[in-house]
């Protein structure tokens, strides 16, 4: 062999040496943002991971004051079904309230929290029992039970017929005691 020879093939050898060191250097660095891409693919699942469970906790606790709200306003609205029943339509037995539709409300329109709940209302009358009466309306009334509020939307003929004949039974009785009143002067 001569010197040429030894030279080429030395420089080939270095050649092949640096070429594979540079190759292994490449792959490792590959197989390396390989391993970090893996990293970072199960961080960003964690993550999400962790945002759901958030999600799903938040989820359940609004749900949970959902239900502690409606279950509030359906004993509210019973209550006050009952009381407006007895104070506005002069009682009845047989009394029963039905909530349709239920409303929170944390703002300060009537100054504390309150619920607007839609209402139907029957009952049998006080002294006639075969008297059906019906209301529907809204009830107003904030969360701890103040400050009742009752918006009819709807009462049925018996009950309309009912309020005409106390309205004039009223005035009957103004006019009655006014002419009394006029006669002992």
């Amino acid at each position: 062999m001569n010197t040429k020879t030894i030279i080429l093939l030395s420089l080939a050898v270095f050649g092949s040496i640096v070429y594979f060191r540079n190759l292994d250097n490449k792959i490792a660095d590959q197989l390396s943002a390989i391993e970090v891409a893996r990293q970072v693919e199960a961080e960003q699942r964690r993550y999400n991971d962790s945002i759901e469970e958030a999600r799903r906790l938040e989820a359940a606790r609004m749900e949970e004051i959902r239900s502690t709200h409606e279950a509030r306003a359906r004993y509210v609205a019973e209550n006050a079904g009952n009381l407006i029943i007895r104070e506005k339509y002069d009682d009845g037995i047989n009394k029963f309230t039905q909530m349709v539709y239920w409303e929170y409300y944390s703002g300060s329109e009537y100054g504390k929290p309150y619920y607007k709940i839609d209402v139907e209302m029957t009952w049998n009358g006080q002294f006639v029992h075969s008297n059906y009466y019906a209301a529907k309306g809204v009830i107003i009334i904030n969360t701890d039970g103040t400050n009742l509020q009752w918006k009819p939307t709807y009462i049925n003929p018996t009950l309309a017929q009912y309020l005409d004949d106390i309205n004039q039974a009223v005035f009957g009785g103004l006019l009655i005691g006014a002419g009394i009143a006029a006669l002992s002067e």
